[in-house]
């Protein structure tokens, strides 16, 4: 991604952060509001995972890593009564972590700071049999590469499962947040907006096998790992960091 294109991304992520804030701390403070049974099943200790997100093969024993998490995982904590591996993930967390204080709340799991498009910097390679993620992704400003290392730290063998609105980014006007759509064309996963058009399937083939469902304006990607991703070099690794400062810098100006 070019720097500018970088630095538009980064400076409407930014934007978005406020309005994100207050909805929920809005949430917080109505339990949900709209959506009291989500607030409830995210506060419920003792919650049960829906059995098809843990694939063809549900056992209890597997790791378990919910990316853009949110203040608290949506997964629940138990499988058929035994206790899970989940690790929540989330770029506002310390937001997030300030609201449940203010509202009196203790989350089941605790949402730890991570950014999807840098997961393997804060959770090694290889080491969860599944990563999740809802309604988040399309939040992110590279969901690319944030779809590349939700699979890095996924076991070989290991499932990605994204789960978002077709063209969310269409229908919220490009507001917030929201910049980026997920769609499906000719059994691809697509990720699109004004400016580019990218063919995640295709550009992942040697690595992962992909299925795309949709139905109705939901989108479900299960992406399979079958072989490891290559590594990025230390001199690709400072050009990202210094692609990422002068993003930054951009972004504020």
């Amino acid at each position: 991604m070019e720097d500018s294109a970088l630095a538009k991304q980064i400076r409407a992520w930014q934007s978005g952060i406020a309005s994100e804030r207050t909805f929920w701390d809005n949430w917080f403070a109505a339990k949900g509001g709209r959506w009291p049974q989500d607030f409830a099943k995210r506060l419920q200790a003792d919650a049960e995972i829906e059995e098809w997100l843990l694939g063809p093969d549900p056992r209890p024993d597997i790791r378990i890593l919910d990316v853009g998490a949110g203040p608290m995982t949506i997964l629940g904590r138990y499988y058929k009564g035994r206790p899970l591996d989940i690790t929540a993930c989330d770029p506002l967390a310390p937001i997030y972590a300030q609201l449940a204080i203010k509202h009196g709340v203790t989350p089941p799991v605790v949402t730890h700071a991570a950014f999807a498009e840098d997961l393997s910097s804060f959770y090694a390679v290889d080491s969860f049999d599944l990563v999740h993620c809802r309604n988040a992704l399309d939040h992110s400003f590279d969901p690319v590469r944030g779809v590349s290392e939700m699979l890095k730290v996924a076991k070989l063998g290991g499932r990605v499962l994204l789960r978002h609105f077709t063209d969310e980014a269409e229908h919220g006007k490009y507001g917030g947040f929201h910049q980026w759509n997920f769609t499906a064309s000719s059994g691809d996963f697509i990720v699109w907006n004004p400016e580019a058009r990218i063919d995640v399937t295709e550009q992942l083939r040697s690595v992962a096998d992909t299925d795309v469902r949709v139905s109705g304006r939901d989108i479900v990607v299960t992406l399979i790992k079958r072989a490891p991703l290559p590594s990025e070099s230390a001199d690709a690794l400072k050009l990202r960091i210094r692609n990422l400062l002068n993003a930054l810098v951009a972004a504020a100006v």
